[in-house]
């Protein structure tokens, strides 16, 4: 699975893939690791987009691929 939060950064991903060594903005972290980030962007209020299907989603499963779009006010 992976998880890509845009923010006012920029954008890192979260893979429990294997990553190339000494890429800064790609993160190894475990399938829990990765559910749990994302349950934290939830309640701040991030919209997280299946990047497959287009659609807004609940919850990240196995194989999702899901990007978290930043809470932009006005926007």
């Amino acid at each position: 699975m992976k998880l890509r939060i845009l923010n006012e950064t920029g954008d890192t991903v979260l893979t429990d893939e294997p990553v190339t060594k000494g890429m800064k903005r790609v993160k190894e972290a475990s399938a829990e690791q990765i559910k749990k980030e994302f349950d934290r962007l939830v309640k701040e209020d991030y919209t997280p987009i299946n990047d497959k299907t287009n659609k807004i989603v609940n919850r990240i499963k196995k194989t999702d691929e899901v990007t978290m779009l930043y809470p932009v006010i006005g926007g």
